[in-house]
């Protein structure tokens, strides 16, 4: 069984803020906000990693800023251990494909 616990160190996704951490309640998390406050952002990463019919999704840089690698850091807990997927926008991770991202 997969877990997720956070999702945290992104650089290099739509605009998203440097030093965020979103923290995946147990049972059901809701990502909600205003227009451009980077809600997607953590959902293409997320679909990225995981289990999406939309999976061709094109994850863009900050295009009012200088352009960085992509990356992001993904806790989560497998068959009880907690473990951490260093995620560089291409590379994916066989237990985290089992996840499905609904948006």
């Amino acid at each position: 069984m997969i877990e997720l616990i956070s999702l945290s160190n992104i650089t290099g996704v739509n605009k998203l803020a440097k030093n965020q951490e979103l923290t995946f309640s147990k049972n059901i998390t809701i990502i909600y906000g205003e227009n451009g406050t980077g809600k997607t952002g953590y959902v293409r990463i997320l679909r990225n990693v995981g289990f999406s019919y939309a999976k061709n999704d094109t994850i863009y840089h900050n295009i009012y800023g200088v352009s960085e690698a992509k990356s992001a850091s993904i806790k989560y807990y497998s068959d009880g251990k907690e473990k951490t997927f260093e995620w560089n926008g291409a590379n994916s991770n066989d237990e985290l494909q089992n996840i499905s991202v609904i948006y």
